[in-house]
């Protein structure tokens, strides 16, 4: 039932923040599905740049032969691994924005209610403190939940292209792996 309550706000968090800000909302949108499958392109190329290296020892090539053949592989590693410090950056970056015009958006909204008040409202003390707390809390909540909805959503892009690509090796090391991240889920959503 908690989690039902907790998921009830996140339409209306996604909604503050896709008023303050579309394209980079967007963004945000757009950016996990990338890192989100690094972990299993890394892991494919591992084990491109492993074939390699035992192909290489089998036919008994000379060091600089066996390094040219897995070269090109190392070198997608090393992409992957930039580009995914690159969207980690970029991400980092549009939080920050995105974080600035929902502060500017929000105070925008206070400003414009406390206008429209009576000045009994300030007079009452229960009433200046939730206000206060708005103006404090509301921006970083709301985009709190967005961004940790995008990393639910990450997290599980990455365990499913992983579990695909361990099916292919052995259909009991994706159960395995379902299995690991099960309890972790369930700390975090009776925790979290």
């Amino acid at each position: 039932r908690g989690v039902a309550q907790a998921f009830n706000n996140t339409p209306h968090a996604f909604g503050l923040v896709w008023k303050c800000g579309h394209g980079v909302t967007l963004w945000m949108t757009a950016l996990p599905l990338l890192p989100a499958l690094l972990p299993a392109a890394q892991a494919w190329v591992a084990k491109l740049i492993v074939d390699g290296v035992v192909t290489a020892t089998r036919q008994e090539l000379p060091p600089a032969q066996g390094f040219g053949e897995v070269a090109p592989y190392l070198g997608l590693e090393f992409a992957l691994i930039f580009g995914g410090t690159i969207i980690g950056q970029v991400r980092s970056l549009a939080e920050h924005v995105l974080h600035a015009r929902l502060t500017n958006y929000i105070n925008s909204l206070i400003i414009n209610k406390a206008l429209a008040l009576d000045l009994r409202f300030f007079e009452d003390g229960q009433f200046y403190d939730k206000l206060q707390n708005a103006r404090r809390d509301a921006d970083s909540r709301a985009l709190r939940v967005v961004i940790d909805s995008f990393t639910l959503v990450q997290g599980l892009v990455t365990l499913v292209s992983l579990a695909a690509l361990l099916l292919r090796f052995s259909p009991w090391l994706a159960v395995i792996l379902l299995g690991a991240t099960a309890p972790s889920f369930i700390a975090q959503s009776n925790y979290a």
